[in-house]
């Protein structure tokens, strides 16, 4: 009797691969996984079957519903809950609206480039956080073997047609005239933005008689205000480095002691904690427009007013790292991508260029 003839690699660079249906398109159309083999083709299915046996994914969960679970289970009181209600779940409301009844398994990378380019006139900021979040949903979706590969967003490339929000700041002039026009009509506000650069929530955390050190003319940097459910709350900063010491000088200390009280320095009209976005409209912008129209000198944000303090320290020190510790960035990589864009211009001044 012959001997049966053996069997040919299918493919042309020598192995044998056998494809096996691993689940369906929102079409469909089968969605097939390939398994290859050096020895034979019996070999590939063998390996196909034990990939079957030892894994059990679910191709009808559909998107919508597995991203209310990973809200809920993955970042639901395990992260801010100003984070929460303001970055996760716009984010999973917005994909939702998009993928929603689609099963996770269906969903490809050309169905996300699809959706990111639906959403170009979006800021990039907020790009950014829709691929963040869809990457992390579906990397729970792949443990909990809802999906069997990767991310179909890990490779997209996002683009933003929407001119970026240039963040201004006061010149060296700007600022000293602001803050002699705040020091004139007694207006505390600006002033401790400008002069310490601090964030907002930690400007509306700071209590005279906890944070203020007027012996040794040190401002302790240690709490910060977040909203929890809509409620302005007390806690620790987000990371160590945002707990910082910032030292005053003889005016700023006469000029705080003038309005040093007991309790909360901003607090709002009951005096209790301020809510941040009422705090900013009822009273910063109020403030700024009376010091800053007369001037003929743009209101800027309270954020802007950190970034002048910011910048003006590092045109005078041209030293990223003091300007990092004093800002409370959880690292000098953060200040540097925003200050050191300058250098190029202190270099022509230095060098007379």
């Amino acid at each position: 009797m012959p001997r049966p003839k053996k069997e040919k690699p299918n493919r042309s660079d020598g192995r044998f691969e056998v494809k096996i249906v691993v689940g369906h398109r929102y079409d469909g159309k089968a969605e097939k996984k390939s398994f290859y083999s050096t020895l034979s083709k019996e070999d590939a299915h063998k390996k196909a079957n034990a990939w079957l046996n030892s894994t059990s994914f679910d191709d009808k969960v559909v998107f919508s519903d597995f991203a209310q679970e990973w809200l809920k289970k993955y970042k639901e009181g395990k992260v801010r809950d100003n984070t929460y209600q303001n970055t996760y779940v716009p984010a999973v409301n917005t994909l939702n609206d998009y993928f929603g009844m689609r099963r996770m398994s269906a969903i490809t990378p050309m169905d996300v480039e699809t959706f990111f380019g639906s959403m170009r006139d979006k800021s990039k900021s907020k790009l950014s956080k829709l691929k963040i979040t869809l990457n992390a949903i579906f990397k729970a979706a792949r443990k909990n073997k809802i999906v069997y590969d990767d991310s179909p967003a890990s490779d997209v490339v996002i683009h933003s047609t929407q001119d970026p929000k240039a963040t201004r700041a006061y010149t060296q002039e700007q600022r000293d005239l602001v803050f002699k026009a705040a020091f004139e009509a007694r207006k505390l506000a600006p002033i401790l933005l400008l002069v310490f650069a601090l964030r907002r929530s930690e400007l509306l955390a700071l209590d005279w008689d906890r944070d203020f050190d007027f012996d040794e003319k040190v401002l302790h940097v240690q709490k910060s205000l977040a909203m929890t459910k809509g409620i302005p709350a007390i806690e620790k900063p987000k990371t160590k480095n945002s707990i910082r010491d910032l030292p005053f000088d003889d005016l700023m200390t006469n000029l705080l002691m003038s309005f040093r009280a007991h309790g909360l320095v901003f607090p709002d009209s009951n005096g209790s904690l301020a809510n941040p976005d009422s705090w900013a409209k009822n009273s910063y912008y109020k403030i700024m427009r009376d010091i800053c129209e007369p001037l003929g000198i743009p209101i800027l944000r309270p954020h802007e007013m950190r970034h002048t303090c910011a910048t003006l320290m590092y045109g005078r020190t041209n030293n990223i790292f003091l300007v990092s510790r004093y800002l409370g960035h959880a690292n000098v990589d953060v200040t540097a991508k925003i200050y050191v864009h300058d250098t190029v211009e202190m270099m022509r001044k230095e060098l007379r260029l």
